[in-house]
């Protein structure tokens, strides 16, 4: 008689999509990041990227004069790619004995680990910009934020990437400023996270308390984003290749190798094995839409340089 045993469970054609889906999903960088899989399978792993720089500003021209043209500053970066990953295993005993399934319990827990290691490269790229800012964790420290990127299109979005402990500092003034407000009101009943301004926050503990980072995603990023997630649910081909446009995000994930999942089995002890790498290279790829904040958790005047 057939019998369907615990190695046939572990396929690895199936767990690799299933675990990139989920450590993608799993990300908070990643919205705000390109991705960009143009490189897999060549070779190098010290790889000179392009990253965005914006001309100089739009001169008044008189009659019959020459317009001014701007040389293109096109600049550049290294990025490294490194190879990062996770293993789970299991005895064929824990998957028949114990509530729950093992390989999927192992998959989900590749994938969130993978997330968590994705997230902290980005956040540590992010983290090398030189442009700075201090500000009080206020409405008004939000504003001063805001003003910095000077974004003419009001459409566009601010996402603050800060520790627990520094959103609670920031809490405490934005649930006075919108007290007797929906948005208010939401704060308090359920922490939602969308906050004034058109300022969205994120926490993470792998953020040193009272410091931040802030992604500025304009109305075009936004829209190619929401363009994409649409096309990956209904069309894989158009998925593809609006993949392939680059609004100028703040962030970009270069993929040398999507999740790569293997099994190994040891028939002496009953034990299953499942491993999953990615091979990537988080960068900046426009700097100018990353700020580096620090926050005076007990301080009340903000400063910018």
């Amino acid at each position: 008689m057939p019998m369907t045993t615990t190695q046939d469970l572990i396929n690895p054609e199936i767990l690799a999509p299933i675990i990139q889906n989920k450590y993608q999903d799993a990300m908070m960088f990643m919205p705000l990041a390109a991705v960009d899989r143009t490189l897999e399978g060549q070779p190098g792993d010290t790889l000179k990227q392009p990253i965005w720089k914006k001309i100089a500003a739009a001169q008044p021209v008189a009659e019959g004069a020459e317009i001014p043209t701007q040389k293109a500053d096109q600049g550049f970066t290294t990025a490294t790619v490194q190879k990062f990953g996770n293993g789970y295993s299991f005895t064929d005993e824990s998957n028949i004995e114990r509530i729950g399934d093992q390989v999927s319990y192992g998959t989900s827990e590749i994938a969130r680990t993978i997330a968590e290691y994705g997230d902290q490269a980005l956040m540590k790229e992010a983290m090398k910009v030189t442009s700075t800012m201090t500000v009080d964790p206020t409405v008004i420290g939000i504003d001063s934020v805001v003003a910095w990127f000077n974004a003419q299109n009001s459409n566009g979005a601010y996402t603050i990437i800060l520790s627990p402990k520094t959103k609670i500092a920031f809490d405490k003034d934005i649930l006075d400023y919108t007290r007797g407000s929906e948005l208010g009101a939401n704060l308090v009943v359920n922490g939602a996270v969308p906050g004034p301004l058109g300022v969205s926050f994120r926490t993470t503990n792998a953020m040193e308390d009272g410091k931040a980072v802030v992604i500025y995603s304009s109305a075009d990023d936004i829209k190619f984003l929401e363009e994409l997630k649409d096309a990956q649910s209904s069309d894989p081909a158009k998925a593809k290749e609006i993949a392939t446009t680059n609004t100028g995000q703040a962030l970009k994930w270069l993929v040398k190798r999507d999740v790569l999942v293997e099994s190994e089995r040891k028939p002496s002890n009953q034990t299953n094995y499942i491993y999953g790498t990615q091979i990537a290279a988080p960068y900046v790829q426009n700097p100018s839409k990353v700020l580096n904040l620090t926050v005076n958790m007990g301080g009340t005047t903000p400063a910018s340089k």
